[in-house]
């Protein structure tokens, strides 16, 4: 492992924990300043992605329960506007808001954990994203 400043340690440990709750704009920041740092734009980067990927779960969450509407609309027609909505629209859209809570509680408590071990100058990988990471920080460090 090179030897890392404490300046580099702190960027990528932030680019990490705000990654989590407020995402992806502060990271690509980071990566943009720090971009010689090939430790801070893998942290970054890989922050980013992890967001991104997070994201796009919770995309597919809404586009499964928006399925599942449309479904029940097909299958019993327009519902009467002052009547309650279906049991199975009900219970998909009380599942999903659950999962997207569970899934974004998760990756707060995944940001936090790689921010300190990115503190602690250690090269986390995060799983799903490393590799794309990994290539752009190997064609950073070539030129």
């Amino acid at each position: 492992m090179p030897d890392l400043s404490a300046a580099e340690r702190r960027a990528a440990a932030v680019a990490w924990a705000v990654s989590g709750a407020f995402g992806p704009v502060i990271p690509l920041v980071i990566m943009f300043v720090y971009r010689r740092s090939a430790f801070v734009a893998r942290h970054a980067g890989q922050a980013v992605l992890a967001y991104g990927f997070v994201m796009a779960s919770a995309l597919a969450a809404l586009v499964l329960m928006v399925g599942v509407a449309a479904v029940q609309l097909a299958q019993h027609g327009a519902p009467d506007p002052y009547a309650p909505a279906p049991r199975l629209v009900q219970g998909s859209v009380v599942a999903v808001g659950i999962g997207i809570g569970l899934v974004y509680a998760v990756q707060i408590a995944a940001s936090l954990w790689m921010a300190r071990r990115a503190f602690a100058g250690e090269d986390v990988r995060y799983p799903l994203v490393h590799r794309a990471v990994r290539r752009r920080a190997l064609v950073a460090e070539r030129g």
